[in-house]
């Protein structure tokens, strides 16, 4: 969730909001929480400020698409990041099962005296070549497969509320 914040007074046509900084959005935001006691505002003050609401948002339209682009690019790179360990992770795991299954391919069958042993023994040989195969194509498509799954499908961006904070007077 991203905020926007600006000092709000009632003005002329042609004008219009000037979004706060870093530094003044923290002001607002405790101010804000502060103000959330359980109280409702006036009917007056929201009879004040409700024509001014659509044309409020407008004005900081502007300033939460450049903060939600910055957020959403950081995203972006925290994603990749995470999609090329994974995908590097999952590569080296596939290698390793290649490996071992490579290697118990290579066995020699004459170690096993008894038939029945051989001929298992074959037939864990041709299910291992399987194996193999299937192995070496998860290598090849895998990795990029999940290097996939971390790339930003669809963005949207909403204003979904609109918080006037009213001193006193």
């Amino acid at each position: 969730m991203l905020s926007v914040s600006a000092w709000w007074q009632e003005r002329r046509e042609g004008k219009s909001l000037t979004p706060f900084g870093a530094a003044g959005e923290a002001g607002t935001l405790e101010r804000l929480e502060k103000a959330f006691g359980g109280r409702k505002p006036p009917a007056s003050a929201i009879a004040k400020l409700k024509p001014w609401i659509a044309r409020d948002v407008a004005d900081l339209v502007g300033e939460l698409d450049k903060r939600a682009q910055a957020e959403r690019q950081e995203a972006e790179r925290l994603l990749a990041e995470n999609g090329l360990r994974e995908s590097a992770a999952l590569k080296t795991l596939l290698e390793n099962q290649r490996r071992k299954v490579a290697e118990g391919i290579r066995m020699e069958d004459d170690l096993f005296d008894d038939d029945q042993e051989r001929r298992q023994r074959q037939a864990d040989r041709r299910s291992w070549q399987q194996k193999l195969g299937k192995l070496d194509a998860d290598i090849k498509t895998e990795p990029d497969r999940v290097k996939a799954f971390y790339k930003v499908a669809a963005q949207r961006l909403e204003p979904v509320g609109l918080v006037y904070l009213l001193g006193k007077s």
